[in-house]
């Protein structure tokens, strides 16, 4: 038969294994709450930062486009004048 102190020494053996085991669960919990919250506040952020850098990058793609197609009509235009001058002049033509 089990006696008042017996009842004491196991009720004192599972609460501290009740709180052990509450304590490691709530550690666990809160390490992938906390996990998760720095993750999704991580991306926020990170869009928030790239969204200019996004915008300047598509206007410097616009801008060196236009520079290009700028300069691909001019040096047609130079290789034509130059060709014809050539023919004009009788040179043959460079082998460039």
């Amino acid at each position: 038969m089990l006696t008042k102190t017996d009842f004491f020494q196991i009720k004192t053996i599972v609460q501290k294994e009740t709180r052990d085991i509450v304590r490691k669960e709530t550690k666990t919990i809160v390490q992938k709450e906390t996990r998760d919250i720095v993750r999704k506040e991580t991306k926020t952020i990170i869009r928030r930062e790239i969204a200019p850098i996004k915008k300047d990058i598509k206007i410097i793609k616009s801008n060196v486009n236009m520079v290009i197609d700028h300069f691909d009509v001019q040096v047609l235009d130079i290789k034509g004048r130059v060709e014809k001058i050539e023919d004009h002049l009788g040179f043959t033509a460079s082998p460039s």
